[in-house]
Parts: structure tokens; sequence; C-alpha cells
């Protein structure tokens, strides 16, 4: 099995940094949409559904790794199905989900060449923190 990029990450605190975060970006979307954005299927259901935190834009990319509006929440089947599948079809469906706007503005972080620093992710880890205490008020 080919591991993705989270997986081969080590325990440089850059690196150890970015797995908090992934984890916290999970937990952030569960709570803000509750449901899969493209079948509306809640949590595990009936037919066993799994969701996950999916990066609109690759998550390698420093500028958009942390971006609250670059994580959606999709079931399993979804993202097996859409994402790789039919990615045109998966964008268009995003761009309606996010709005135009939103969607351009992550495009263009997306292009963008952003060096950051192990303090910079753990100011990161604290600002999505802070956001999921607000969600959860």
């Amino acid at each position: 099995m080919k591991k993705s990029y989270l997986n081969k990450i080590g325990k440089h605190p850059v690196s150890q940094a970015k797995r908090r975060i992934q984890e916290l970006l999970r937990e952030y979307v569960l709570l803000r949409d509750k449901k899969c954005v493209i079948c509306a299927a809640h949590g595990k259901d009936s037919r066993g559904r799994v969701m996950q935190a999916d990066h609109i834009f690759s998550r390698a990319i420093a500028a958009t790794f942390s971006n609250l509006d670059n994580v959606i929440l999709i079931c399993q089947p979804c993202h097996g199905f859409w994402k790789p599948a039919h990615p045109l079809e998966y964008s268009e469906i995003i761009k309606e989900k996010l709005g135009k706007k939103k969607y351009e503005k992550l495009k263009y972080l997306s292009q963008t060449t952003l060096h950051m620093t192990a303090r910079d992710w753990e100011l990161e880890e604290k600002r999505l923190k802070q956001e999921i205490d607000k969600l959860k008020r």
C-alpha cells in the first residue's frame, strides 16, 4: 500500500505539528459540516460510512494546509468515488458548496509558495484549537 504524505512524516517538530493540525482539522470539519457535503450522510450511519476531512487543494501546500475553507467533511464512499474518478465534477461540486469567491481565493493561495517554521505551525495549531472552541460553544 502506498503511504500518503502524512503517513511518511517523521519526528521533526514541523512534522509532528502538521500531524496534530490534521487531527484538529478533522475535528473542526466534523463540528462545522456535521455531514458529508456531497451526499449528506451523517457520521457512521447504518451503512457504516466513515467521515473524512478532505483537503480541496493538496495538503502538501503550506499556504492552504491549515486553511479552514480548504477542508470539507466527506464520507469515504463519496471521497473514493468523486475525487479520484471524477475530478472535474468533484471540483464543480466543491466550487458550488464553497462559493466561487472562496474557491478562487483558495486556488490562488494554492499557487503561493510559503515557507513556515515549526513556530508558525505551532501558532496555526493554537489558532485551530481556538476555532474549535468557538464551534463547541
